[in-house]
């Protein structure tokens, strides 16, 4: 088998058929598999030395692991391909308003409790676990949050914007309202019994429940 390096033009041609096909095609699989795409070249094995160059560029680098990573920076980008990325970005945002605006419409004032639990990570890589999403007063702002029940001090500041969930989950909660997966509760069933049993004595209009 023929090693892996920076062959010419002429060495591809002096190479006996057998071992060039072999190692071209082993070179092939392993751009495949590296995810590496060099286009197709006119010039004399120029796809293949194109290959090899990016294989072996790969291994320097993995050979100088502390090396930052380049990249490409989005002003690098075509301005063909910027506009196909910004006119996609606002596509997904027009969806998330309005799958946003349609969950809150449903809610209205309630609490509407999802038949199954999603995961939510917000900017600062925190975990959120949710089953919830309720309407409240919040800082004189009326806000739609999801609580996350797995904390254990079940407070605001554990409580996230219904505005920052991923478009996933958006989709997902939709999902779970058509398939009639979800519960609408209003405000006075999402009390507890012994909430409003407490708030009922207090008010002194019942002596016992």
């Amino acid at each position: 088998m023929e090693y892996l390096k920076r062959h010419t033009v002429e060495e591809f041609e002096q190479m006996p058929e057998e071992v060039c096909d072999s190692y071209l095609e082993a070179l092939d699989e392993l751009c495949c598999e590296l995810g590496i795409d060099t286009g197709i070249y006119t010039t004399p094995f120029g796809t293949e030395k194109a290959k090899e160059d990016a294989v072996i560029k790969l291994i320097e680098r993995v050979q100088m692991p502390n090396k930052k990573r380049k990249g490409i920076k989005l002003t690098q980008i075509p301005n063909w391909d910027k506009n196909v990325i910004w006119k996609t970005d606002r596509h997904i945002d027009k969806c998330r308003k309005a799958l946003i605006d349609i969950i809150k419409s449903y809610i209205g004032n309630g609490n509407l409790i999802l038949g199954k639990t999603l995961k939510q990570v917000d900017y600062f890589d925190e975990t959120y676990v949710f089953a919830e999403i309720c309407h409240m007063r919040y800082e004189d702002e009326v806000e739609y949050l999801c609580p996350n029940k797995n904390d254990t001090i079940y407070d605001e500041s554990n409580w996230i914007r219904l505005e920052d969930v991923t478009l996933e989950n958006l989709l997902i909660i939709i999902t779970l309202i058509k398939n009639e997966k979800a519960t609408l509760l209003s405000p006075s069933e999402r009390l507890t019994d012994d909430y409003i049993k407490e708030t009922i004595l207090k008010s002194g209009l019942v002596t016992k429940i």
